[in-house]
Parts: structure tokens; sequence; C-alpha cells
């Protein structure tokens, strides 16, 4: 055999294996979002736990499945132990963002201020003064949370007038007037409030989303 072909069976043999590898890390995957939505917290831990798991992931993408988990099962003491735990140092860049992404918005909802005044903080580090836009807008929109949230002594009002006018979907609009009906409901303006809610309910694509929305109007709690 040449040596073409022996290259050929090679090539062939990492391919496949690649093909195999993807299809069983996307069956995985599966079997984790399925006991996270079944909220079957046991299964979920185990699967995370799993020799299988090691093998076909690092530990940095079981980590960030963990906290996307925990937040869907709107589990905080997990929350904040996994925060407790986890050095951001041990990310790439692009991990780091999707650390943030999964777990500021939830700790700020959640009104935890000690925490999310610290994450901010390290996303500020991290990503305020990179040089690609998409950590540019996260890190200003992770303030804007925050304050919207945190710090109700400023407003953020014609902040989020603007990005609700320019929001290029529906989804990202329906995030703008949900923190806008925040701020309304704060000065006292209910009656616009839910008419921004109602709007914000429309947009969202996020079952979740809407649900919780559902629980403001039927006034079973409130910002």
């Amino acid at each position: 055999m040449n040596g073409f072909w022996i290259l050929l069976l090679i090539l062939l043999f990492f391919l496949m294996s690649e093909f195999l590898r993807k299809k069983a890390v996307n069956q995985f995957l599966r079997a984790v979002h399925e006991a996270i939505r079944n909220k079957d917290e046991e299964s979920f831990s185990l699967y995370l736990s799993s020799p299988q798991a090691k093998m076909l992931m690092s530990k940095n993408a079981r980590l960030l499945i963990r906290c996307r988990g925990w937040v869907v099962l709107d589990r905080l003491d997990a929350i904040r132990k996994l925060v407790e735990e986890t050095d951001p140092e041990r990310f790439s860049r692009k991990e780091k963002r999707a650390y943030y992404q999964i777990l500021f918005g939830y700790l700020v909802e959640k009104k935890e201020e000690c925490k999310a005044k610290q994450m901010l903080k390290a996303i500020q580090r991290d990503l305020g003064k990179s040089k690609d836009p998409a950590d540019l807008l996260f890190a200003f929109d992770c303030e804007l949370a925050y304050d919207v949230y945190l710090n109700p002594q400023v407003s953020r009002k014609k902040d989020l007038e603007a990005l609700i006018e320019t929001a290029p979907e529906a989804q990202l609009r329906a995030v703008y007037q949900y923190r806008l009906a925040i701020v309304l409901h704060r000065e006292g303006k209910q009656e616009e409030s839910r008419a921004l809610l109602k709007e914000a309910r429309e947009n969202s694509a996020s079952k979740i989303e809407r649900e919780k929305i559902d629980q403001i109007l039927n006034g079973a709690w409130e910002f």
C-alpha cells in the first residue's frame, strides 16, 4: 500500500472518529437538556459528573452547562456556591463572556447585590476594554442591568427607550421593555409599566420569560 492510500485511510479514520464524537456529544447534551426540562436535578448532576461527560467535554464546557442548568432550575443556593468556587481566569476570553452571560442577569434579578457587583467589576476588567464590539456591548448591557435592578438612584430611562427603538430583533426589544417596565413601576407609573410588560411578553420567544411576566401581571409578585 503506497503512501497516498495510507494517508487517505488515516484521514477517513479521523473523519469517522470526529463524526462519532460529535454524535455522542449531541446525544449527551440532549439527555442533559431533557433532565433540565423535566426539572430532574438528580439526573442532571449525575450526567455532568459521569465518566462519559468527562470523556466528551472539557472541564470548562461542563462547568458552563452546569451554570446554565442551575439558572434554568432556579437553584440560587447552587449558583452562589458555584460563583464562590469558580475563578474566571480559568476560562478563555470567549468562555469568560459565556460564563458572565449565563450568570450575571440571574444574579441581578435575584438582587444578589454583593455577588453581582463583584462580577460586574470582573466583566469591566475582562471585557470592558476589549477590541471586540460584542464584548463592549455586553459590558455596557451588564452595567445597564445592574443600574435597573440594583441601583435605583440611576434611572437609565433614556438609555432603555433608545435601545427599545433601535433593537435589531424582537427578543432583545423584549428584554429592554421588561427593564423599562421596572423603572416605570419604580416611578409609580403602574399602568405604563403593565402596558410595556404586555408588549415585552408579545416580543419574547422565551417560555420562561413569558411565564415570569404572566406572574407579574397576575400580581403574584412585584419588582
